[in-house]
């Protein structure tokens, strides 16, 4: 990691930083004196560097830094100056960057971040963020060529068949994790194997898998959670007095008792358990209450992420314990069912890939309720109209 601190706090005294120390480019850093114009072989130049990073470990572009020469002219890859980019529109220049990858990568690199920073000589700076993709290998397309590029210390490179063979068999080895971890968490659940014990025997699991927690090695400050107990809140905080939190052999846990728990592992991983509304009626799936807390959940926890420093790409998976025979029933007042009863234990739903952030959490979720009320025997969730809009108001 180049800077420690999250993408949105560099500011001009951390690139000063890097003058001063003369932190050479590698294998994460990569300096440039000028953006690419928007002529073919730039342009191809830009997403090679782009792809390089995102195939390999992640890592910064930083435009309007002039590099140091040696006794032949050429770059050492030592910065020499942050003069930043003369005569520039910044906005119009990052619309710019981010409308490249469009059309010229296969498939898109997500999670692409692009800043300005000014203060510089004579224009501004302009920070380029690329994550370690897990969901590449990625290929340059531009004008017809079929490239993957890989970096090392000393910059990009093209990759050879058994780097792009081992690149598809790692991106198959990560799907295959997060299921297996999926079902382990819920086998464990269902045996009764709790951080925190909780009423009835009906139970709602929701489940975000960062693609990062199953290959790189953790790097998640867990007492984030202590220092802001706004973090990670407990699914059914807005009707709680308070919940208790503290860290355990897994990572960190909130739970409010007997009601809800959520667990953040130390890779990353986040777990969360509902016991109350699914167990308040018995044998019903309260409507629209249990999905408006589900979204509001979920959409909770992916605007904490980056706070955490995770990022995506991720997988969210939704799973019901102990269910069979629940109907969904329209509001609490009236108890009218809908449709007919679950006919099974466990229902495992469909699993959501979120690549990037800000994410369209009832759009996303959108399937996985349609497969709820499906197994309740009715044809689609009601809480979408005929044009997919999301009717319930889950800030409420």
């Amino acid at each position: 990691m180049i800077f420690a601190k999250p993408f949105e706090q560099i500011t001009k005294a951390d690139i000063d930083q890097l003058l001063a120390n003369q932190v050479p480019e590698g294998r994460e850093l990569d300096y440039k004196e000028q953006l690419p114009s928007n002529a073919l072989e730039d342009k191809r130049e830009y997403l090679a560097d782009l792809t390089s990073f995102a195939n390999t470990s992640g890592g910064l572009l930083i435009f309007g830094i002039q590099e140091q020469r040696d006794a032949n002219n050429r770059p050492t890859g030592v910065p020499g100056a942050a003069q930043g980019l003369q005569g520039i529109n910044a906005d119009t220049e990052i619309r710019r960057l981010e409308s490249f990858q469009l059309t010229g990568v296969e498939r898109r690199v997500p999670t692409v971040r692009i800043k300005s920073i000014n203060g510089f000589a004579t224009g501004p700076v302009i920070l380029v963020h690329i994550p370690k993709s897990w969901a590449g290998p990625h290929m340059v397309t531009l004008g017809g060529v079929h490239r993957f590029y890989a970096r090392n210390e000393r910059g990009k490179y093209l990759m050879d068949w058994h780097q792009i063979r081992s690149s598809f068999v790692l991106s198959d080895s990560v799907a295959e994790r997060i299921r297996n971890f999926r079902y382990e968490r819920v086998a464990r659940i269902s045996a009764g194997e709790l951080p925190s014990a909780l009423q009835g025997t009906a139970r709602v699991i929701l489940h975000i898998l960062p693609l990062s927690a199953f290959e790189a090695a953790p790097n998640i400050d867990l007492l984030a959670l202590r220092n802001n107990i706004n973090l990670l809140r407990p699914p059914g905080w807005k009707y709680s007095n308070g919940w208790s939190n503290r860290p355990n052999f897994d990572g960190f846990l909130r739970w409010i008792e007997q009601n809800s728990y959520v667990q953040l592992f130390r890779s990353g991983a986040i777990e969360a358990v509902e016991a109350y509304l699914i167990n308040w009626q018995g044998g019903c799936i309260p409507w629209p209450a249990l999905e408006k807390q589900i979204v509001g959940v979920l959409r909770d926890y992916l605007n904490t992420l980056p706070q955490l420093r995770i990022e995506p790409p991720m997988v969210c998976a939704l799973s019901f314990l102990r269910v069979k025979d629940f109907r969904i029933v329209r509001e609490r007042e009236t108890g009218f069912p809908i449709g007919r009863g679950i006919d099974r234990d466990e229902l495992l739903l469909p699993e959501v890939f979120i690549e990037d952030l800000p994410a369209d959490v009832p759009v996303s979720l959108r399937p996985v309720f349609d497969t709820l009320w499906q197994s309740a025997g009715s044809d689609r969730c009601e809480s979408y109209d005929a044009q997919g809009r999301f009717l319930l108001d889950d800030r409420a």
